[in-house]
């Protein structure tokens, strides 16, 4: 048995993902969606209210209040056993994050996707459901999955075939995610349960299969928005306008979503990365980050700081200018 660990409520960065992944919403239409919700809407009663908290952080904390809310309605909807006993926190350190804002989630965890249905628009709809389901799940019991596994050998040992499958044997957060493949995999464990030890079996047909590595996928805007995150590059309110600005430009096009690299943007990445090579290195944009911390903070005088980078800088345009 092993056990599935729910997810964790959305940050920027997740948010941008799953709805490119699951939605199919571009990082820039789903900050334009999420900005809608915080903002609020209209409800049927004639009250405009804001149906999310702030979608431009980094930090995972839930605040006390909005956990207490969450668990009490698991407890409701669920019952006791699938509610965490405890708040559930959740750490993720990842470079230059600030966490200033709790992470996303419904500004009240009883206003039911269902409940809007007829007050907003279908793309709206689709987020809030996206950022309600999360934020339950992640306050709920983790899944309990039961593994089976078989062997099938020919009478001298020879030859070894291995079957295995799972079934969910407690579905813990997984409740609120209706598993359309459960069924099937109920199917699967219930064949293989059956199996005895030493029970001899019959081989009906053979199919044989070539399989050969795949290079690696092109980065879709979610991808790109988690390497970038990886690599400490920009903040929660600048990834989806990064992205905006390389398709603006030119240097990059969308397709089968996708990002593809166009003439023009290999032509300027080409230039960069000979004449401005400590620009364009992925360390730089996180350096310059914490760095920019530092002096938010007063650690580092911010003329010091210029002074630096300019003098530098500046024999990089002597050079590509020359």
């Amino acid at each position: 048995k092993s056990r599935r660990n729910p997810p964790m409520p959305y940050i920027t960065s997740s948010l941008q993902q799953d709805a490119g992944d699951k939605l199919n919403f571009a990082a820039s239409h789903t900050m334009k969606v999420a900005q809608k919700l915080f903002e609020g809407v209209e409800l049927s009663d004639g009250k405009a209210a804001g149906l999310i908290t702030y979608m431009r952080t980094d930090g995972l904390h839930l605040s006390d209040e909005a956990t207490k809310e969450i668990q009490s309605f698991v407890v409701e909807k669920f019952g006791q056993n699938f509610a965490e006993k405890n708040k559930r926190n959740y750490f993720k350190k990842v470079k230059n994050a600030q966490e200033a804002h709790e992470a996303i989630r419904p500004t009240d965890i009883r206003r039911l996707p269902s409940m809007l249905a007829g007050v907003l628009d279908e793309d709206s709809l689709k987020l809030y459901t996206l950022i309600w389901n999360r934020t339950v799940a992640c306050q709920m019991e983790p899944a309990i999955i039961e593994h089976i596994q078989c062997d099938i050998a020919n009478a001298n040992q020879s030859i070894v075939f291995r079957s295995s499958c799972s079934r969910v044997e407690f579905e813990g957060f997984q409740a609120v995610y209706p598993d359309e493949e459960n069924h099937h995999s109920e199917e699967a464990y219930k064949v293989l349960s059956a199996l005895k030890c030493g029970q001899p079996l019959s081989l009906t047909k053979v199919e044989v299969g070539q399989q050969s590595t795949q290079p690696p996928p092109r980065y879709s805007e979610g991808a790109l928005v988690k390497k970038l995150e990886e690599l400490g590059i920009g903040r929660p309110s600048t990834y989806a306008t990064t992205i905006k600005v390389l398709e603006d430009r030119n240097y990059v096009t969308v397709k089968s979503s996708t990002l593809h690299p166009e003439f023009r943007g290999r032509m300027v990445s080409a230039f960069l990365a000979h004449y401005f090579s400590e620009v364009t290195d992925y360390s730089f944009a996180a350096d310059m980050e914490t760095e920019l911390d530092n002096v938010s903070s007063g650690i580092t005088e911010w003329k010091g700081l210029m002074k630096d980078y300019w003098t530098r800088f500046s024999k990089h345009c002597e050079c590509a200018s020359g």
